[in-house]
């Protein structure tokens, strides 16, 4: 009876033993089970910072999943203002809304434990940068949304500032120059129409440009007096932009021949130049030249 007593309690000493190691084991698998956390860490970062107006910023977002769940997650980095998407990795799309580039986006649909989502795009500082160049990245998962700012600091360039051009005359008999080319010849206020110009040459080499405004489509008359010793020639240029066309000339031959040309023109600004037609031209042969809109 004695025996059988104690093999009853020897085997509920045994169940109990079991039960609680049992419980002890439990307990411990779940203090130290994976938690059902969050998405994270977000980070983003960007290089170089600072960055200057006209360089290229880098971008580059990563993700890493420290939950127990396998899920899905959308992450979105908005584009910053004033700048251009230049180029972006193959796990991120590019987000287009109106007709412009706005973010770039990567969708994980089963992003596992530990598994890491990175993306890196790259983007160009645009002359209309402002101070601070600010990124916002949202991460969304089905618990959470993150949200993440980046501030990159841009280099204020030290402004450039422009002097006056100024025309210097080495000619003291003609106060028209210098007006050897057409850019001298814009940097002065046009010729008027019908007050006639008496200039002379500076030099054997000289060419003289005079810049004149048409209001309007007319007809338009330039007439150029010439010194009794000496053979002049005269010609009209337009700009195309990339330089000057000859529009209209009159270049008669013979010493003390006047010049005269009569064009039709559309409203603008246009371009005499006066020159010689042999060399040895200088500051005691003058002429006059008028120009009217009839």
């Amino acid at each position: 009876m004695m025996m059988q007593m104690m093999k009853r309690m020897g085997v509920w000493g045994m169940i109990t033993a079991v039960s609680l190691l049992a419980v002890t084991l439990g307990l411990t698998l779940l203090a130290n089970a994976a938690p059902n956390g969050e998405v994270e860490p977000l980070v983003v970062s960007a290089a170089p910072d600072p960055v200057q107006r006209g360089e290229l910023l880098t971008y580059t977002v990563t993700v890493t999943n420290n939950t127990t769940n396998t899920q899905r997650i959308t992450l979105t980095s908005d584009l910053p203002t004033s700048t251009l998407l230049q180029d972006w990795s193959p796990e991120a799309e590019v987000v287009i809304e109106m007709g412009t580039e706005t973010a770039v986006r990567a969708i994980s649909e089963t992003f596992g434990l530990s598994a890491t989502l990175q993306i890196t795009y790259t983007v160009f500082i645009s002359d209309e940068a402002s101070i601070a160049i600010e990124n916002v990245t949202t991460l969304e998962t089905e618990d959470q949304t993150v949200t993440e700012t980046l501030s990159v600091t841009l280099i204020e360039e030290d402004p450039i500032v422009y002097l006056p051009f100024i025309l210097v005359n080495q000619c003291s008999s003609d106060q028209n120059e210098p007006n050897n080319d057409p850019a001298q010849a814009g940097m002065r206020d046009p010729l008027p129409q019908n007050m006639p110009l008496t200039a002379s040459f500076c030099g054997d080499d000289d060419d003289d440009w005079y810049q004149i405004v048409v209001d309007a489509s007319r007809e338009i008359e330039i007439d150029l007096t010439v010194d009794d010793a000496q053979d002049l020639d005269l010609f009209l240029y337009e700009s195309t932009g990339n330089g000057f066309n000859i529009i209209g000339s009159s270049n008669f031959a013979g010493f003390g021949t006047d010049e005269r040309i009569e064009l039709m023109v559309t409203a603008g600004t246009y371009y005499i130049r006066v020159f010689p037609f042999m060399a040895g031209a200088d500051d005691s042969v003058t002429y006059q030249l008028r120009w009217t809109q009839p």
